[in-house]
């Protein structure tokens, strides 16, 4: 799993282990396995005057 976080605040690099920990659990996958950043959107747009937040997240899926 890799995850993006688009917030200009809170800062949120204090909680990524946390957050990882979490999403690999519900997932019932390996903490190793699940990738979280944040981003700011450099003061542009909804998200950049801190009106919002935005949260990507992309997988790779295999059928064993």
């Amino acid at each position: 799993i890799d995850a993006i976080i688009l917030a200009e605040q809170p800062k949120l690099a204090p909680y990524f282990d946390e957050m990882n920990v979490q999403l690999s659990r519900t997932l019932g996958i390996e903490p190793e396995r699940v990738s979280v950043k944040a981003k700011t959107s450099d003061g542009i747009g909804a998200i950049g005057r801190s009106e919002g937040i935005a949260a990507l997240a992309k997988a790779l899926i295999e059928q064993v």
